[in-house]
Order: C-alpha cells, then structure tokens, then sequence
C-alpha cells in the first residue's frame, strides 16, 4: 500500500484506503433435513482522494497491484472533475484506537456439524413448545467474519477482525382453522450453549400468541411495547439523529438541540465500542475512534451523530459514525450499538399496573414515519391488558399520533433492555406509553 500512498502524494492528493474481506455461511434447516448449506466470500477495496478540496472515489473487486493503481488513477481523475467543498477531509491520527474485542475465536472453531446440529435443535425446540406448531418455513444458522482496513496519507493503518453467529427461526401456528406465523432470531458474539432453545421456543410462542385474534373499538389507552417493539421503533427515528439529515433539514429534530423532544425519563445513547456490541469497533469506517455518545438525556436532544463531513461543516469532532453500506459507497452518517437506557422496573410489575390497556408485540409500517412533521399511522397487533393481566390477542390495530407527542407519552421504562440487529444494532427495554389513540 507505500506505492499507492506515494502515488496520491505524488498527484497532490490526500488518500484514504478502506478494504473489507467476508465470509458469510448459512444453513438452512426444513422438517429436520438440511435445505442449504452456503459459503460465500465478498471483498473490495475502495479509495477516496481529496485534492484541492475536490473528492474522488472509486473501488475494485480486483486486488492485483496494477488494478489498484489503474483504480486509485481513476479516483484522480473523478477529484479534478468534481466540484470543490472545502468541508471534504479525512481522518487525522489519532492518539489511540481502544483496544474492543470484536473476534471470539470459539465460533471460528465451531465444526460444520455443531452448526448444522444448532439449527436442527432449534426447529425441535420449536415443536416442542406448543402442540399448535404445524410447521416451520425456514430455521437458519448464520454466521459473518469481517477483516476491515484503514490506510490514509495522514497515517493511519489499521485493521480489524469481527465476527458473530446466530440462529433464526420461522414457523407456523394453526388453530380452528386458522394459521398465525412467527419469527424469531438473535445474532450474538459469545457462544451461548442456550440459544437453540430461546430461539425456538419464542418462535413458537410468537405464532400462537395471536391465534384466535380479535378486533377491538377505538378507543384511547396506554400502549405496552415490547422490546422488539420498542427497537422498531427506535430504528425509525434513529436517522433523525444524524447530523446529515438535519443539515440538510430532514429531520423534525433539526433546530430542536437543547429542547425536551421526550419524556424526562428517556435516555437514548450511541456507543461504538460496547463491549459485545453487534456494531462495535475500535474505529468507523474513516479511521475515526469510536466513542460514547448520549443523544437524549432525560428527555433533552444534546447531541447529533457525526461522521468527518458533517463535523467539520459545523467546526466540531466526528463522533465516529461514519459508516459506510460496504467498500462501494462512500461514508454516511448512522449509529452502531443504539438504544434507550433501561429503567428499574420488571415487564410484568409493569403490566400489572394497567387497569385497561395494550401489548404490543408486532408494527407494520413504522419506516412511514414522517421525518419532518413526525407524524404517523401505523398497523399493530398484539395483546389486550385487563386489570393487569394479559387476555386476549387482538390485530387490525391502528395507532395514529406524533412521533414527539409520543416520545412524551413514555411513562415507565423496563429493566429488560434487548437488542435486536437491522441496519444498526438496535436496543430498548419494555416501554409503557400512557394514553394513545388506537382504531381498530
């Protein structure tokens, strides 16, 4: 890589060098037969350059020296015919990178059979949990490794190693006649002797829980979401978040910093480098330390997330969340490990304490959320809630508000933070919200 930094600094340009190698296995379980079994490999490497305040960029596939000179050549080319923004810049060296573990060794050392044995025993724990499950369509063990790279001509070079595993379960429930589906999945970093199990059986309980389902009258009462619920939820705003989309007046929270945009109870945090964390790091992807990064506390909007880009536009220190779709894109803005901090109380001492109310165990349409007005009208299905007690399923829900109205409403949040892996790694506890109107 000397050559290619030698070259950059030969055309006047800065360099910044960003590689990932991957493998991916999966397995597919049908009945208790292997339906599939694959091992794939995805890898490039990409190169941004900045000269005279012009970017350029350009990736390849193709790791023979000449391609990458022919391709750092051709980003060049793609500087000197862009326009200038003198907000374009790469990562500094910094001091240190945190020493986060990212690799378990234990779950490169799996054999083949363990894998496959992992998901028969998750389709069994399926079965096994409620007479009601016909059948499964699909149970899966997945499994990512990734080696990420940074080199940049302000003297970076480092590198990194993740990886995870996990199980995924789809099934189906039928009673009188008719059919419920669920599904289940859970992607972790240590090997938990216990997650064929978990995965299984809460598949299983997900398509039963709304058998026999009911619809109910309008009316207005508080909402129980659980965690899954919650996470939604919290990927839905999450882009809102970033300093990007509110510089460039896409999100409700544009002007709204040092504002109360929640409930006095709600903490949401960004935090790169959790220990275990699906999406941490010891740096993003421009080379830049992660770090902890609170958004709300007690319901007040106090930080935007920052990649290089939206930091120096308003002269301030990237957060470390410049991310990138993979080595053909260029960095974004977006979170890693995000989620509302935990509170003290029990799911079921919560429950307990609503007279008339709603668990919600399933949403439709939350990414309809409208990102200026906060407006939203969503599908729901879950649980009623009678003098404390669950009773009944109930579907055909509409929840219609505001999203700040709603994050206002937040009344009691759980002890029982969980995260669930999407386009971040998202968490929330169970999350009581008082009075919503719902149509059914």
């Amino acid at each position: 890589m000397e050559k290619l930094l030698t070259l950059a600094k030969q055309k006047e340009s800065e360099i910044e060098i960003f590689k990932t190698v991957s493998y991916l296995t999966s397995i597919d379980i049908l009945n208790g037969h292997i339906e599939s079994m694959d091992n794939s490999y995805e890898g490039g490497i990409s190169f941004r350059v900045i000269k005279n305040n012009k970017m350029g960029f350009a990736y390849t596939t193709n790791f023979d020296e000449d391609d990458l000179e022919t391709i750092l050549e051709e980003a060049i080319s793609n500087a000197e015919n862009s326009h200038e923004d003198k907000n374009q810049t790469i990562s500094l060296l910094p001091k240190e990178f945190k020493n986060i573990k990212t690799y378990n060794r234990e779950i490169e050392e799996l054999a083949t059979q363990d894998k496959i044995t992992l998901a028969l025993k998750t389709e069994e724990f399926a079965y096994k949990q409620d007479k009601r499950i016909k059948k499964t369509e699909k149970t899966s063990y997945i499994e990512t490794q990734t080696k990420t790279t940074i080199i940049n001509s302000n003297g970076i070079n480092s590198s990194y190693n993740a990886n995870y595993y996990g199980l995924m379960c789809d099934i189906i429930a039928e009673e009188n006649g008719m059919q419920e589906s669920g599904s289940y999945f859970k992607i972790i970093k240590d090997i938990d002797k216990n997650l064929s199990e978990e995965v299984g059986t809460n598949a299983a309980k997900k398509a039963c829980e709304l058998l026999n389902a009911k619809t109910i009258s309008p009316q207005k009462i508080p909402l129980v979401f659980d965690p899954k619920v919650g996470a939604q939820l919290l990927e839905a705003i999450s882009h809102l978040f970033s300093a990007d989309e509110a510089q460039k007046g896409k999100s409700l929270l544009a002007k709204k910093m040092n504002q109360n945009i929640g409930s006095s109870i709600l903490h949401i945090i960004d935090d790169g480098k959790m220990k275990n964390g699906l999406s941490s790091s010891p740096f993003d992807d421009e080379g830049t330390p992660t770090q902890e990064t609170i958004l709300v506390e007690s319901g007040k909007l106090i930080q935007f997330l920052h990649n290089n880009y939206t930091a120096k536009k308003e002269g301030k220190q990237s957060t470390g969340n410049g991310k990138r779709a993979s080595y053909k894109f260029l960095p974004d803005v977006a979170p890693t490990n995000i989620f509302i901090k935990e509170g003290e109380i029990g799911p079921q001492e919560i429950i307990s304490k609503i007279k008339n109310g709603l668990f919600v165990t399933r949403v439709m349409g939350m990414h309809t959320i409208n990102p200026i007005s906060g407006d939203f009208s969503i599908g729901a299905a879950g649980i009623m809630i009678e003098n404390g007690e669950k009773t009944f399923p109930v579907r055909g829900i509409t929840i219609a508000g505001n999203l700040l109205e709603l994050l206002n409403s937040i009344e009691t949040i759980g002890d029982d933070l969980e995260f669930f892996p999407s386009s971040s790694n998202l968490g929330s506890p169970t999350l009581l919200i008082n009075n919503i109107a719902i149509s059914g």
